[in-house]
């Protein structure tokens, strides 16, 4: 079954609704429908939706922006502190200083110098600071991971959800081509007596009560399509069509669970660098009650002339090493490592609570996995029965040996069939998807099977 629509570049859905779908899967299109735009399948709007989906994007610029701030602590920490300075004053000795320049009278005063300050040993700050942007860019990673899957998962349920639109636009279309054609003949029968007006009315009642529910299938059409249009993020291209049908979701294999499934979740991964990121912030937080040692050196020039600086003679210089021990600082250390501890203590119960939250989800998914397919095993034969049905009631209405009431009966049952076990199909795919999900697998591996 082929099932298709089109995108405008003003986010407006148009379906093909006066073609009726071909029973093939995916045939080429042809005629007009090859200039009315690209085609895009469940796996081309994945592609796109991974390369121009904004949240992707964003995620994308933050791990670039944490790379950039790493490179740039690996300097400010292994690379010393260097400054110049100059100065030109004018300024004046009080004259009954002993040894006031000029005798107490006004003159300039030119400097200038190099300064140089590395950082030898601060605690574990230096390497654990590095430490932090370290998981923090780890930590992100995992973080786009997330938003990549949901956002896989997001565009599949998108795609099949306007699939599944398209479809009961094609269920109640069919009713209503049949509609036509019954009440044609019940005209042409009242004509020459042998059918009652009522009978011609309750056809006309059917066909005006259909509109509405066309309307509105079209309208629902619409918006999830430019819901699907948004996941894409893509504005180039004025114009898609995007193909896809059901047919290989019935017969889709169930993953299996991977071991240790838990640690495939890129949150669980994510609340751990989240331990590791506040062990290394309280290491670099810390280190002010550690002793610090220091490396410095300057190199100065002044005088009272405008050349001074560049005069050999003037120049001063001094190299050597600061050690800096804090002997007392009103015992905030200890209740800053309370501090830490609790912070520490709150990551720990929350990750807990996430391995929970995880498992109850996995036996969950399962469970409704579970239910939806007998549901879909169920529906499928009830739609065979349905379709029987409806033959008969039709081929007894046209032999006279059936009323009106009968076979409204039947065909109300068959739309109601096809609307319901499409509806499910729709249901498994999506659940299929979170089971992948929940389960540790790729959710890529499910779009190459569709």
């Amino acid at each position: 079954m082929r099932v298709s629509w089109f995108l405008t570049s003003t986010l407006v859905a148009v379906p093909a609704l006066a073609q009726k779908p071909t029973p093939t899967p995916t045939p080429a299109p042809t005629g007009p429908a090859e200039s009315r735009g690209e085609r895009l399948s469940i796996q081309e709007a994945v592609d796109r939706a991974i390369e121009f989906n904004h949240s992707l994007r964003i995620s994308r610029e933050q791990i670039r922006a944490a790379e950039a701030d790493r490179s740039a602590k690996t300097l400010s920490t292994f690379v010393p502190e260097i400054s110049a300075t100059l100065g030109a004053n004018y300024q004046k000795d009080a004259a009954s200083s002993p040894g006031a320049n000029f005798n107490g009278e006004p003159y300039g005063f030119f400097q200038g110098g190099l300064q140089a300050r590395q950082v030898l040993l601060r605690g574990s700050a230096s390497w654990q600071a590095l430490r932090y942007v370290d998981r923090e860019i780890e930590r992100l990673r995992f973080e786009y991971d997330r938003n990549e899957r949901d956002q896989i998962a997001a565009v599949v349920k998108s795609f099949y959800g306007v699939l599944l639109s398209r479809k009961k636009i094609d269920t109640y279309e069919r009713v209503q081509r049949t509609q036509r054609s019954l009440l044609g003949r019940a005209q042409q029968r009242f004509r020459v007596g042998s059918e009652r007006k009522l009978t011609v009315l309750q056809f006309q009642t059917k066909l005006a009560l259909l509109e509405p529910q066309i309307i509105q299938a079209r309208n629902e059409l619409e918006t999830k399509s430019v819901e699907l249009l948004n996941l894409l993020g893509d504005r180039r291209s004025p114009l898609f069509e995007v193909v896809g049908s059901f047919d290989r979701v019935v017969g889709l294999p169930l993953p299996s669970t991977v071991a240790k499934a838990d640690e495939t979740q890129p949150e669980l991964q994510s609340q751990l660098l989240e331990q590791a990121k506040l062990d290394a912030q309280k290491a670099v937080e810390m280190s002010k009650h550690w002793p610090s040692l220091e490396a410095l050196a300057s190199i100065n020039r002044s005088g009272t002339t405008s050349g001074a600086i560049f005069d050999n003679d003037n120049t001063r210089w001094s190299a050597g090493l600061g050690l800096t021990i804090p002997l007392f600082t009103g015992f905030s250390s200890f209740r800053e490592r309370e501090n830490w501890a609790a912070r520490q203590a709150q990551l720990r119960i929350g990750e807990r609570k996430l391995r929970d939250e995880l498992a109850q989800r996995r036996v969950q998914v399962s469970r409704e996995l579970e239910s939806v397919r007998a549901r879909l095993n169920a529906q499928r034969a009830a739609v065979e029965l349905a379709r029987e049905a409806y033959a008969t009631g039709q081929q007894n209405y046209g032999l006279g040996t059936a009323t009106y009431s009968t076979l409204f009966e039947t065909e109300q049952a068959l739309t109601e069939a096809e609307l319901s076990y499409n509806q499910t199909e729709y249901d498994y795919l999506t659940k299929l998807a979170d089971f992948y999900v929940v389960s540790g697998q790729p959710l890529r591996d499910l779009i190459k099977v569709l």
